[in-house]
C-alpha cells in the first residue's frame, strides 16, 4: 500500500526536510525525513523511504509539507496519524494519512506548491515572533507589493537560485506573487508574502523576499526585476533567512 502523509513542522533545529549525513565519519544531521522514516519504522515495523513534494531548507517550517511511501502490506490507516506522532519529535506533526494509488509520487504527482514569508514592521525585536517571522523597519511596503507582482508568469528564474542545485531546467511559472497585509491580527505578523508556482528552484523564494526587501529599502528599483529575469549578467546577491520561510500547500 502507498500512504500519503500531510505534515506540520518547525524547522529551527533541523537540517531540512532531506537526510544527509554530518561532517564526521558517523555523524548524521536530524531531518524531517529521518525522524518521520524512523517513525514509520517503529510504527509499522518496515523500512520505508518517505518522499517530500520538495526538500526544504535548514529552518524552513511547514504547514502541509506532503509525503508518500509505500509498505510491502496493509496498515491501520486509523492508527496512522496517532502511531506516527506518538513516535516523531513534537516539532514534527503528521495532521492526515491516507492510502493513494500505486505509483503516486508527493515530489513528482506535484502541480504547483505555495509558499509565505511572514514578516513584521517594527522598530524593536517582537519576541512573540522570535524564529517565525522578519522584523523589518521603514520599508516602503506600497513599492514591495507593486514589485510582487512583476514575478508572475513564466520565466527564467535562474538568478535567483543558489549554485548546488541539481535543476534540469531553470523556467517556471508563478501563478500568485502577492504582498498582503494582516493588519487587524495584532498577534500575528502583519505581512505576509505569499507565492505559488509549478515548481522552485533552491533558494528561489529566500532570494524573492531579499529582491523585495531592498526594493521597499530603496536599494533596487521595480525596474530591476525585468533585469534579474531577462538579463544573463544581473547577478541576484539578495537572500533572506530562512525561518519566517513557510511551506504552505501543495496541489495534486
Amino acid at each position: 500500500m502507498v500512504v500519503r502523509l500531510k505534515i506540520m513542522y518547525n524547522g529551527a533545529s533541523f537540517c531540512g526536510w532531506q537526510a544527509q549525513k554530518g561532517r564526521g565519519a558517523d555523524s548524521v544531521l536530524k531531518s524531517i525525513q529521518g525522524e518521520t522514516e524512523d517513525a514509520v519504522y517503529k510504527l509499522t515495523g518496515q523500512r520505508a523511504t518517505v518522499t517530500g513534494s520538495g526538500r526544504t531548507d535548514a529552518g524552513v517550517h511547514a504547514l502541509g509539507q506532503i509525503a508518500s511511501f509505500e509498505l510491502n502490506r496493509d496498515f491501520d490507516l486509523g492508527k496512522m496519524v496517532g502511531g506516527l506522532n506518538f513516535y516523531l519529535p513534537e516539532e514534527i506533526r503528521v495532521v492526515g494519512a491516507e492510502e493513494v494509488p500505486s505509483g503516486f509520487n508527493a515530489r513528482f504527482d506535484a502541480k504547483n506548491k505555495t509558499y509565505i514569508y511572514k514578516m513584521y514592521n517594527a522598530s524593536v525585536d517582537n519576541p512573540l515572533f522570535k524564529g517565525r517571522a522578519l522584523r523589518v523597519c521603514g520599508h516602503d511596503l506600497s513599492a514591495m507589493q507593486n514589485a510582487a507582482v512583476l514575478f508572475e508568469g513564466t520565466h527564467d528564474f535562474k538568478r535567483l537560485m543558489s549554485s548546488g542545485s541539481g535543476a534540469k531546467t531553470t523556467v517556471r511559472t508563478v501563478f500568485k506573487s502577492a504582498l498582503n497585509l494582516n493588519v487587524n491580527d495584532v498577534l500575528s505578523p502583519e505581512i505576509t508574502f505569499e507565492i505559488c508556482a509549478n515548481g522552485f528552484l533552491y533558494n528561489m523564494v529566500r532570494k524573492i523576499v531579499g529582491v523585495l526587501l531592498a526594493v521597499g529599502a530603496g536599494k533596487r528599483t521595480a525596474g530591476s526585476i525585468h533585469n534579474i529575469l531577462n538579463d544573463p549578467f544581473d547577478k541576484v546577491v539578495e537572500m533572506s533567512p530562512p525561518y519566517a520561510l513557510y511551506l504552505k500547500e501543495v496541489c495534486y
